[in-house]
């Protein structure tokens, strides 16, 4: 059935209201997402420019933007889900309902989406074939994560966090159509056109779409627009605000490789008067002298010049100024994005240790800034599904909590030194396992249950704080134990 966008507040008319939305700024997260790959942009050619010179341009691209979403994104991964409805290390049906959808690898491409293009969506639904006529459970609930490219929302003018309608407009190759999932009012409608050809961008005209289901189906759980919004923070990506910095780090090495290019080999020159015509009594007499065609760069060349004449060579191309405005410009980049320089540039790695901790403070702080706008957003699609499955403790979003890893992973010396600091001070086993050994809640586990595994077969519990310092070896008593023996 045909699309009516006429009267406000229609399916038809949030989907026009969508699509409209989602046109102006896919164009500008396609420009993020190609920088992120790699595929930033060059300067422009004429169209007499060989296909070579485009070419030579694309080889002085520098990819930093992965750098600067890489150095945040892989700090981040989730160690367990929780919830007040169980107490201990983590809530295990929320975290089963979290790993079914393997959300332990999407959710990561969601939140690398979001730190390129400032936004990216969870959905959730139930599964596809799903009987409707009996009790629903985990593994019911499917939560997919959506590129902002084809997925868009609109949200209340005056709570941002509430979202009135949203819409995914995606290309069906086996079936050869355009598809728009539309949620809004409780409900899940779905339209479509006819297309063949495989093109980037989805085209909404009204009068050539159609709903397949005009009533739409009715969603489980009271659930107005199961979708959310992961949005970083200021809605924009962790390098858009400092494209212009990448783009001058770009032409410096454009410049660098023009240079060496260009004067690769010595340059010669001939210095002195010289004539432009051929004189009278040479064969050629009274016509133009060809330079180039005289001095012929060649081994076996003899070149016949006046005695007056003079041969200049050039010298080798002084470089360093340019190299040494890229490193600043990386150092720069660095400072405004608040990564430490060892993670953009290999020089960094010389600095001292507690300059290297104060560099590393302003990523953790950001990560853990990012990691407490994000897990908001996780909790509240899983609580979704608890509430699709009828599951009213956990579809509390308030009763449930997102628990990382730590953003900065000690070394197995510094553990330790922690857990003997901490064991010292009478904290838990529990709690040392957690904080200092930074072990997830299956790992705290297993260790429990090999600690009364021990204890059953009678393995003496060694305490840290009994074991007795290691002799410290010299020169002189280690040659003395030599002779000895």
């Amino acid at each position: 059935m045909a699309i009516d966008t006429s009267e406000q507040y229609t399916p038809g008319w949030w989907l026009e209201r969508l699509y409209q939305k989602l046109r102006e700024t896919r164009d500008d997260h396609q420009k993020l997402m190609d920088r992120y790959e790699g595929k930033g942009p060059v300067p422009k050619l004429s169209a007499s420019m060989p296909k070579s010179a485009e070419t030579f341009y694309r080889k002085t691209r520098l990819n930093m933007a992965e750098l600067v979403v890489g150095s945040m994104l892989e700090r981040m991964r989730v160690r367990a889900i929780r919830s007040d409805a169980t107490a201990g290390d983590g809530d295990s049906i929320a975290w089963a309902l979290y790993r079914h959808n393997d959300l332990d690898v999407s959710f990561a491409d969601a939140l690398e989406h979001v730190l390129v293009m400032g936004d990216a969506y969870l959905i959730t639904g139930i599964r596809a074939g799903t009987p409707m006529d009996r009790t629903l459970s985990v593994e019911d609930i499917r939560i997919t994560w959506e590129d902002p490219r084809q997925m868009v929302t609109i949200h209340d003018a005056e709570d941002q966090s509430v979202i009135r309608a949203a819409a995914r407009f995606y290309h069906d190759a086996d079936e050869q159509k355009d598809v728009a999932f539309l949620w809004v009012a409780g409900r899940l409608f779905r339209a479509s056109t006819p297309r063949k050809t495989n093109r980037k961008k989805i085209y909404f005209t009204a009068s050539e779409w159609n709903w397949e289901a005009e009533e739409g189906l009715i969603l489980p759980g009271d659930i107005r627009v199961p979708v959310v919004r992961i949005r970083n923070r200021r809605g924009v990506g962790e390098f858009e605000r400092h494209l212009d910095v990448l783009d001058r780090i770009d032409h410096m090495i454009l410049q660098r490789m023009v240079i060496a290019t260009m004067q690769a080999f010595r340059q010669r020159a001939i210095k002195g008067e010289l004539p432009s015509h051929y004189p009278a009594d040479h064969p050629r007499a009274g016509q133009e002298i060809d330079y180039d065609e005289m001095f012929e760069s060649d081994p076996g060349a003899m070149w016949v010049i006046p005695g007056a004449a003079e041969i200049w060579e050039s010298g080798q191309v002084e470089l360093s100024g340019i190299l040494n405005a890229v490193k600043d410009d990386v150092r720069n980049l660095a400072a405004v994005t608040r990564r430490p320089v060892n993670v953009l540039s290999p020089e960094g790695e010389n600095q001292s240790a507690e300059g290297a901790a104060l560099t590393r403070e302003g990523l953790t702080f950001a990560t853990e800034d990012r990691e407490l706008r994000f897990g908001r957003d996780l909790a509240r699609a899983l609580s979704y599904g608890f509430r699709m499955i009828g599951d009213e403790v956990r579809g509390d979003v308030t009763k449930l909590s997102v628990d990382w890893m730590p953003v900065d992973r000690w070394p197995l010396t510094a553990q330790a030194s922690a857990a003997q600091q901490a064991k010292a001070a009478g904290m838990s086993k529990q709690w040392i396992l957690e904080r200092c050994w930074q072990a997830t809640p299956e790992e705290i586990e297993r260790e429990k249950g090999a600690t009364l595994d021990d204890f059953m077969l009678g393995v003496p519990q060694v305490n840290p704080n009994t074991i007795p310092p290691s002799p410290v070896i010299t020169a002189g008593n280690a040659l003395a134990g030599g002779a000895r023996g």
